[in-house]
């Protein structure tokens, strides 16, 4: 008698229920870090957009007498002042959402989906840096150039907008400036803004260009001490 033994090759219910759990464990562990990679990610192209508008608001100002960008930073227009977007080269990508405008992090919370250019954009500009002509010196006792900066390393340019909402038929609508106008009430609005934690979009930080360029990722508790300090605003005492 010739005795055969039969070895099937099958995994037995014990060695799948191993191999799913060693699985389990190995996305559980990668999936926070990749997480964060993303996160560190998305953060990093948002300094980086930052870096070119706060680059393109200074080009502005070489090219147009040192003033300071326009009320409507965000758009190429004959016939309303401003005109920065001309600088960034965004008639090009006119209808893209994925821009230099856009910041990556807030696309996946607060996405805007319209081809208009007041919808096609995340990012705020200091309300006190930008100009509508020599008269708001008279009206508002406020720079409205470059050159009346004393400490630009020390004034706020552009910013993840802290203020959003959505707008029936258009999308999310981010605050194009912060503050929206030059007295004072509107200013006390944008520090209240500012002091909401929903702000602070990356890992509980705030990006932020200054007008000599450079680029700060800053917490609330960073934050909150510059609100009341004119410099912050305005660049000078």
């Amino acid at each position: 008698m010739i005795n055969r033994s039969h070895s099937s090759g099958a995994f037995t219910l014990m060695e799948l229920l191993v191999v799913v759990a060693i699985v389990g464990l190995l996305i559980s562990i990668l999936i926070p870090g990749l997480t964060y990679a993303r996160k560190m990610a998305d953060s990093a192209r948002c300094v980086n957009n930052l870096r070119q508008l706060a680059i393109g608001g200074l080009s502005y100002g070489a090219d147009n007498n040192g003033l300071f960008p326009g009320y409507y930073w965000y758009m190429p227009s004959q016939v309303k002042r401003g005109g920065l977007a001309d600088q960034l080269g965004l008639y090009i990508v006119k209808g893209k959402m994925d821009t230099v405008m856009t910041c990556p992090t807030a696309q996946r919370t607060w996405p805007v989906n319209s081809n208009d250019y007041p919808y096609n954009r995340t990012y705020a500009i200091n309300g006190i840096a930008r100009s509508c002509g020599s008269d708001e010196s008279v009206f508002y006792d406020i720079p409205i150039r470059f050159s009346q900066i004393s400490n630009p390393e020390r004034m706020m340019f552009f910013i993840d907008s802290p203020n959003k909402y959505m707008v029936s038929g258009k999308g999310w609508y981010h605050d194009h400036c912060i503050p929206t106008q030059k007295w004072a009430s509107a200013r006390t609005t944008a520090i209240t803004f500012m002091q909401d934690e929903a702000a602070y979009i990356h890992s509980k930080r705030m990006n932020m260009a200054f007008l000599d360029g450079h680029i700060e990722s800053l917490t609330k508790q960073e934050v909150t001490p510059r609100l009341n300090d004119d410099q912050f605003w305005k660049g000078s005492d």
